[in-house]
């Protein structure tokens, strides 16, 4: 293995757990760019077919659900309140953007109560 690749750190056992722990963050960030990029795709239904719009309105809502999902790991709450507003908007009784808004919501209130 080529350890050139990988950031070194001192009080860490070898590369791997270093590149291990980078790698989760790219890929959230990769997963976000291409779950938004597919939502993006279905936005307008003016040209689709009558029974492809409830297709892609579960699409578009699968992809945001992600999208707040992967925000979620990454600790961006905001985002996360943001996309699951965005899913609640195309869907109403969506069970997981309602606990993932109240999720984020909630870290939200603990984080300003606590820097009071």
């Amino acid at each position: 293995m080529n350890s050139t690749k990988y950031a070194r750190a001192p009080h860490l056992p070898g590369p791997k757990l270093t590149s291990f722990l980078s790698i989760q963050i790219n890929k959230f960030d990769r997963a976000i760019r291409k779950y938004k990029k597919a939502a993006d795709f279905v936005e307008s239904d003016y040209s689709m077919e009558e029974n492809e719009k409830p297709q892609a309105k579960a699409l578009k809502v699968a992809c945001l659900s992600n999208v707040a999902a992967s925000y979620i790991k990454l600790k961006n709450w905001k985002e996360v309140i943001n996309n699951s507003n965005k899913v609640l908007e195309l869907d109403a009784t969506n069970i997981k953007a309602l606990f993932r808004r109240g999720q984020g919501m909630y870290t939200l209130f603990r984080i300003a109560n606590y820097r009071l």
